[in-house]
């Protein structure tokens, strides 16, 4: 997990050398659970407030499933200033993976957050 810890918040970046959290739960699914996350930021032409939102309304592409039980790996969808606008990663014992603008990217307890929790979502294969 330490790979995932420290990386250069950059907005729209996909790789270890800069990262969003968009970016760090498509790298994070890929090399973790082995799924290929689409890059819904350039491929659909979504925002990441746009990728967030959508999900969080159940309207995406099939791929996720709103869920209520924690799960490793779970998509965390998060509102901040009211809208559901950032992602991150359920690590498990309380915790989560994630990027955000103006710092590293890092583990940070849930609890943390969880008034801005606004769905957990499941990998349709998972």
């Amino acid at each position: 997990m330490n790979q995932y810890i420290g990386l250069p918040y950059r907005f729209g970046g996909r790789t270890l050398d800069g990262i969003d959290c968009l970016g760090l739960v498509k790298v994070f699914y890929q090399e973790q659970l082995d799924i290929e996350v689409p890059d819904y930021l350039y491929s659909m032409k979504f925002s990441v407030n746009d990728c967030a939102e959508t999900i969080s309304k159940g309207s995406f592409d099939g791929n996720w499933r709103k869920v209520d039980e924690a799960q490793y790996g779970d998509l965390l969808v998060f509102r901040v200033l009211g809208q559901p606008t950032h992602v991150g990663v359920d690590i498990g014992e309380g915790l989560m993976l994630h990027a955000f603008q103006g710092r590293n990217s890092c583990i940070e307890s849930l609890d943390a957050w969880s008034h801005r929790l606004a769905g957990r979502y499941r990998w349709r294969t998972m």
